[in-house]
Order: C-alpha cells, then structure tokens, then sequence
C-alpha cells in the first residue's frame, strides 16, 4: 500500500470509544504496511508507556540489524574486517542499513483533548460540560513533556464531567504539541457549521422574500 500514518487512533484506554488493545493496534499497522501510527485517547495518555515499548520490542530487530552492519562497515574501513572489495561490501551494508531502517515502526504519542468552551476553572454546568474535541501530537521530546503537562493538568484543574484544558493552557504550553482536526466537534468546524446554517437560512429568507415581492407585483398588474 501507499505510505500512510493514522494519526487519530484510539485504544481500548479510550472507554466506550475503543476496544482495541495497543499491542493488536500495531501488530496490525505493520501488517498493513503502515510506518507508524499515533496513539489519541480521549483526554487521557494511559496507554502511552504500552505503546512505546511495544514498539520498541518489535523495533529491536532491524535496529540490532542496522547496529551490526554500521559495526561491520566500520571494521571494514578501519582494516579489521578482511574483504575483496572493499567499496563494493560498504556500499552493500549501506544498502541493508537502509532496507532495515523502513521496517522501523514510528510510535506518534499524542491525545484527544476536550478543550473548555470558556475556561478550564469555570464549572457552571451545561455550558461548561465535556468541550471542543482537539487531536495534540507530541513533535519532538519538549512537546512530549508540554503534552503531559496540559493533559495532567485537564485532570487535576479543569476536571468537569471531563478532563478539560483550555486555549491559554494550550498557549502557555504550545512548544512542542502540534494540533490539528478534521472533526465535527472541533470549535472551528463548529463555527464553519453555524456559519453555513446561517447563509443557508439567509438564502432561504431572501428567495422568500423575492417569491413574495414577484406575487404582489403579479397582482397589481
């Protein structure tokens, strides 16, 4: 199959959402041909350190491999290692390094946040429930340790029917996280979606108001 990365994934962490274990998750990413998958449970990071090491257990393989070829190439160059050809066996494990390093499995550690229609320490009820649904991945290890911090904190701060954050929260720790949706209950899509409603109802009202103006033009003549 083509490259592709699943970069909204649910576990079984995920309660009533998902019902997939971590370790089926990948084993069938990696059967598919996947080179990664990220891991987006809703507002919580419960199955993160299962997922690391699962992947790290099936990485071992062609990362031992790669280890011994780098080790041969340098035994190669340093005169320890004996060969034929020289350039030939180096440009050999270069290209096995390579053939390795595609069966590497990328773990995206990320979460589904619910983000506060107004703040994380307003808990007034209805309006204040559950939230916009926002997908943070973590780039690199300092996003990783900000994506903790904001998911720790919806738990211990902005706890309300949900673990809530909210957009200062995600302001104070935006280095590192990348955000991005394609769902409904995004607060932009939200907004895109009244705004549609808005120019449809506006449309409607003018046809009628047009249907309405042809009607008594019609009758006065």
């Amino acid at each position: 199959m083509q490259d592709f990365v699943h970069l909204h994934v649910h576990t079984q962490y995920s309660l009533l959402d998902g019902q997939a274990s971590v370790a089926r998750l990948v084993d069938k990413a990696m059967k598919n041909g996947m080179k990664g998958i990220a891991v987006t449970d809703h507002g919580n990071m419960f199955g993160i350190k299962e997922f690391t090491n699962y992947v790290n257990k099936k990485n071992s393989g062609p990362k031992g491999e790669v280890k011994d070829l780098k080790k041969r190439i340098a035994g190669i160059e340093a005169g320890t290692i004996e060969c034929e050809d020289k350039e030939a066996e180096i440009a050999a494990c270069k290209a096995k390094i390579v053939e390795a390093e595609n069966k590497l499995f990328k773990p995206i550690i990320g979460c589904e946040m619910y983000v506060a229609r107004r703040t994380m320490d307003l808990k007034e009820g209805k309006p204040d429930q559950s939230g916009y649904h926002l997908i943070v991945l973590a780039k690199n290890e300092t996003g990783y340790h900000n994506l903790i911090k904001l998911v720790s904190h919806a738990w211990t701060r902005g706890y309300y029917m949900r673990p809530r954050t909210d957009r200062s929260e995600l302001e104070k720790y935006h280095e590192g996280p990348v955000s991005y949706t394609h769902l409904r209950a995004h607060e932009t899509d939200s907004y895109l979606v009244c705004r549609l409603l808005l120019e449809k109802k506006k449309k409607t009202k003018n046809k009628k108001k047009k249907k309405n103006m042809s009607l008594i033009h019609n009758l006065q003549q």
